[in-house]
């Protein structure tokens, strides 16, 4: 382009512009930049600074993902109109057509220089990208990581040793410590850190509120203090291990649940310069604490759920032992006292008691657990009365609040002052076949009613007692059966024998009468038949086995009611005995004594006729 052109194009620059940016309009941003850097470029030579400013926009597109297209499009409205300003502005037409070139070329130059600075910034883009996803990839194993151990392990400190040492390689601090929360005491205590620990300072207590890391927690937000140089006093968190540390960030580590949620502990972030994080690692923080959160919430539920398994198998073990007992024991003294005291001990209670249905209606306390006070011996109530008449009179289970410090009636009322912890308690009736046998009664430090397992297992306990009592007393009255009817038969048989020893008499009355030989041998006989009969008898009175002789006694028997009988004053019997210890009932004694009283009586008349001497042997 020709000075003269040059000159003129200089000249008319304004009114070109005008009149260029009149045929666009306002409603592109970019059309007003493109019409001035179109003239101005086309006027003097680009400078290295235009080529960078034309790059760095490309670049800035391209980072923004915004459209090349309409960039190129904006710049070639711009182009066009600037065309048409020319041909109506200029008159030469030499300056116009050299005027028309100078635009185009340095349209050329700028769409180049324009598309080059995009592919830069897409390159960059792209670049960054790849460097983003393989972070993000990094982090997501890390996370991974942690979910392995946590899904592996039921060891929290393991879990969270292994946390805190991914969270220090992936971010860019110094150390990591986390921190758990125990709701009992409001502490977060120390329980694992990313350094060895010969680095650390030992474990640390922060309670909930105070210090950066206890602030933090209980407002359940994350935050931090980029840079702790302006601090007087520094935290305990830099105290802990060790001064050098000017950054601290914390991320409370809460379970969330519905409409509420659970704290669990902190992670507290360490930096030896200021520390800022990212929204990228905050991400990544956030998700270790949520995986944490989760991970330490299930473990606790793991844990509760083991506690409660070994607890119920205890206490099935417990209730096996006590059935075990009440089906052996009759001491009912000692089942009862059994019972009460693991029903204290299994339902968590404070003390305990159970009180028997007397004859007369009245309420005896029989035994007791962890109530020791000498006035409670001979306690005693009526139907009706404190919980545990009321739970008598209505026959189902009674609560009551207070009532041992309110109410007059409780026979624990006069230990209230000693007992001033113990607020609630429970009465269970013992029931057997509909009816009231006792009731079973429990205090506790709770305010609070017990349901579920606990009551469960108190009423269990309660049914336990009821059985003991009802197999008691069956047993009781089985016994003092058996005693009254062993009475009976032991008269029966010391009735049989008198009146059988009076017709021996009777009979020996008559021997000593009668002078025939004949007459006199079966009055003998009869005498020893009867003899033998009622010394059975006298064996089966005995209140050793009373209906029971043994066969050996009732040899021994015969032998001496056949010698005095039957053996004549001219022979003399040695008699033997080889037998075993059995014991037999009345009716096969009886017939026993009978058949042997005649076998003697026979091997004596017949066995041993024409003798001096003999021996017999049973």
């Amino acid at each position: 382009m020709n000075e003269t052109t040059m000159t003129l194009m200089g000249e008319a620059r304004e009114a070109l512009a005008g009149a260029a940016l009149a045929t666009l309009g306002t409603t592109n941003p970019w059309h007003q930049a493109d019409v001035h850097l179109l003239l101005r470029l086309s006027l003097q030579a680009t400078k290295p600074a235009d080529v960078e400013a034309i790059e760095a926009e490309g670049q800035r597109l391209a980072l923004t993902r915004e459209r090349f297209d309409l960039r190129l499009a904006a710049l070639e409205d711009a182009l066009y109109a600037l065309e048409g300003a020319v041909s109506s502005e200029l008159s030469d037409t030499m300056a116009q057509h050299e005027t028309h070139m100078a635009l185009h070329s340095t349209y050329r130059t700028v769409i180049t220089t324009l598309a080059r600075g995009f592919q830069a910034g897409g390159d960059a883009l792209a670049h960054t990208e790849r460097e983003r996803a393989q972070l993000e990839e990094r982090r997501l194993r890390a996370v991974q990581r942690i979910n392995t151990v946590a899904n592996s392990t039921m060891n929290i400190g393991e879990m969270l040793e292994t946390a805190a040492k991914i969270i220090a390689d992936e971010l860019p601090i110094d150390l990591c410590a986390i921190f758990l929360y125990d709701n009992h005491t409001d502490e977060l205590m120390l329980d694992a850190i990313s350094a060895s620990p010969e680095e650390a300072a030992g474990h640390f207590i922060v309670h909930l509120g105070e210090q950066i890391t206890g602030a933090v927690a209980q407002r359940a937000v994350p935050d931090g203090v980029p840079d702790l140089r302006e601090w007087t006093i520094p935290p305990v968190e830099t105290q802990m291990f060790g001064q050098e540390y000017r950054g601290v960030y914390v991320m409370p580590i809460i379970c969330f649940g519905g409409e509420s949620s659970i704290l669990e502990g902190a992670i507290t972030l360490l930096k030896r310069s200021p520390l800022v994080l990212t929204a990228e690692e905050f991400a990544f923080l956030e998700l270790v604490a949520g995986q944490l959160a989760l991970s330490m919430e299930n473990s606790k539920i793991y844990r509760h759920a083991e506690e409660t398994r070994l607890r119920q198998m205890s206490n099935i073990a417990m209730l096996q032992s006590i059935s075990a007992t009440v089906a052996t024991s009759f001491d009912l003294v000692r089942v009862l006292q059994m019972i009460i005291s693991q029903a204290v001990q299994i339902s968590g209670s404070t003390a305990g008691a159970i009180f028997l249905m007397e004859n007369d209606g009245a309420l005896r306390l029989t035994s007791r657990s962890e109530m020791n006070a000498p006035s409670l011996r001979d306690a005693s109530l009526r139907v009706g009365e404190c919980c545990v008449g009321r739970a008598a009179e209505q026959g189902e289970q009674y609560w009551g609040i207070d009532c041992m410090h309110t109410n007059p009636d409780c026979y624990l009322r006069h230990l209230s002052d000693q007992m001033p912890h113990v607020h609630s308690s429970l009465a269970v009736p013992l029931l057997s076949k509909g009816l009231v046998k006792g009731v079973l009664h429990l205090v506790r430090t709770e305010r609070h009613m017990q349901p579920g397992i606990g009551a469960r297992l108190v009423e269990t306990f309660a049914n336990e007692a009821a059985i003991a009592i009802e197999s008691t007393h069956l047993y009781e009255e089985t016994r003092t059966s058996l005693e009254m009817k062993s009475h009976l038969l032991q008269e029966m048989h010391h009735r049989v024998k008198n009146n059988l020893l009076s017709i021996a008499a009777i009979l020996r009355m008559e021997r000593r009468r009668t002078t025939s030989e004949e007459t006199m041998r079966v009055l003998s006989e009869s005498i020893s038949r009867i003899d033998g009969m009622a010394a059975t008898h006298d064996l089966l009175s005995r209140d050793e086995h009373i209906g029971m002789a043994n066969i050996a006694d009732i040899a021994t028997k015969l032998i001496g009611v056949v010698s005095a009988y039957l053996v004549p004053p001219t022979l003399r019997v040695k008699f033997e005995t080889r037998t075993k210890d059995v014991e037999v009932h009345s009716k096969k004694a009886l017939v026993l004594a009978l058949v042997l009283n005649e076998l003697l009586a026979n091997a004596i008349e017949h066995g041993m006729a024409d003798r001096e001497a003999g021996r017999i042997r049973i």
